[in-house]
């Protein structure tokens, strides 16, 4: 999708992190933004916030707000249908909805485990399957961004139901990209690092000794620039998009050195649980 100017996007998720920054990045380029968010009150002033942005850069697009949950297909249905009823029918889809609460499988509640992969997984499955009709209908007007991690490249430490998950994303992005291609929609994956994110703040809450040591002395990155990486991923048509150099060495690695790489990751573990 070279050129955004008129086209209209939906981000689950869009009330903080990512989903924000990229909402903003996308009203910078002349798109019509729709947020959609389980928190009412954080949707409320996220929309107020993208109007006032917008009035600034940008001041022709439009921003809306819905709230919803993305494990309800009906709720992400009737936006959909609701947006191509008015003539706005969705360009496209960036899943920013996710959530990531780190403890070793063991001690992880089943509940957790339920949610985390119902939101991350299944929520960004019911996202792609709401808007697909439409957009295949109009054939070639139509880009799907999927927001994996890198904990959806390589496993770590206390991150299993969302490692797993996560992997569920990349693998549905490799699906889609073979199904989509007759109809001329494009695909990308994001591969965000640990992003400056309300979301991450409330991981290191959590986080296991283990995974900080992983993590190491490594800064998360802001979400105003894997916004960027995104928004420019998604202009180029580009299938993956790994916003720094440490993932993209990471990536590389997980590829041609994965068994040197996992007995690497392992006795970092030990040496933490040991401690």
């Amino acid at each position: 999708m070279r050129d955004f100017a008129g086209k209209n996007a939906l981000i689950t998720g869009g009330a903080s992190g990512i989903g924000l920054a990229a909402a903003k990045e996308l009203i910078r380029s002349g798109a019509n933004v729709t947020i959609f968010d389980l928190n009412g009150e954080a949707l409320g002033s996220a929309v107020k916030e993208l109007e006032a942005f917008a009035g600034e850069v940008n001041a022709d697009v439009r921003c809306e707000g819905e709230t919803g949950d993305v494990t309800d297909f009906e709720a992400l249905k009737k936006v959909v249908d609701s947006m191509e009823e008015k003539g706005n029918p969705v360009d496209l889809l960036l899943t920013c909805a996710g959530i990531a609460h780190p403890t070793a499988l063991a001690e992880l509640d089943l509940d957790i485990i339920k949610k985390t992969v119902d939101i991350d997984l299944l929520g960004t499955i019911y996202s792609c399957r709401a808007v697909l009709p439409g957009m295949i209908k109009r054939d070639g007007r139509g880009h799907i961004a999927l927001v994996s991690s890198l904990a959806g490249i390589l496993g770590v430490y206390g991150y299993s139901a969302y490692g797993a998950a996560k992997f569920g994303v990349r693998g549905l992005g490799e699906v889609l990209l073979q199904e989509l291609k007759p109809y001329d929609i494009n695909v990308t994956i994001l591969f965000p690092p640990d992003t400056d994110t309300p979301q991450f703040e409330y991981e290191n809450r959590f986080k296991p000794e283990a995974t900080k040591a992983i993590a190491g002395t490594i800064k998360p990155v802001s979400a105003e620039y894997v916004a960027r990486c995104l928004v420019k991923g998604i202009r180029k048509n580009r299938f993956q998009v790994i916003p720094t150099f440490t993932g993209k060495v990471t990536n590389m690695a997980s590829k041609l050195f994965a068994p040197i790489l996992r007995w690497a990751l392992v006795g970092v573990v030990k040496k933490a649980v040991r401690k």
